[in-house]
């Protein structure tokens, strides 16, 4: 698979999660790969994991906005790619004006 196609890439990983996503990307030949750390939950301005998570994304998508590039990439930590066989074909179909491709299955607790 060729992922120059995203000229950004983040990985979204706690510390514990970190290892283990970069053991995935290795699997798959991800480089250039840029950590972003979560937002820390804190009582007095995130309440919970799920404002660290859109906290979080908005930062990164706001960060990435204020580059020159035109594609990003955002994985999670907990992300296992099952079958590349497909990605390469729907790239190249997305229409010119695309502005956000969903690459995900939620798989649980399933890897």
């Amino acid at each position: 698979m060729n992922w120059r196609f995203f000229q950004r890439i983040i990985g979204f990983a706690l510390d514990e999660d970190w290892p283990i996503l970069c053991s995935e990307l290795e699997r798959i030949e991800m480089t250039n790969v840029q950590r972003f750390i979560p937002l820390p939950i804190d009582a007095e301005l995130i309440l919970g994991p799920h404002q660290s998570f859109n906290g979080s994304t908005h930062q990164m998508l706001s960060d990435f906005l204020a580059t020159d590039n035109d594609t990003c990439l955002i994985l999670e930590g907990d992300c296992v790619f099952k079958d590349l066989t497909h990605i390469e074909t729907a790239l190249s179909e997305l229409p010119l004006d695309w502005a956000a491709f969903a690459l995900f299955r939620d798989m649980g607790k399933e890897r």
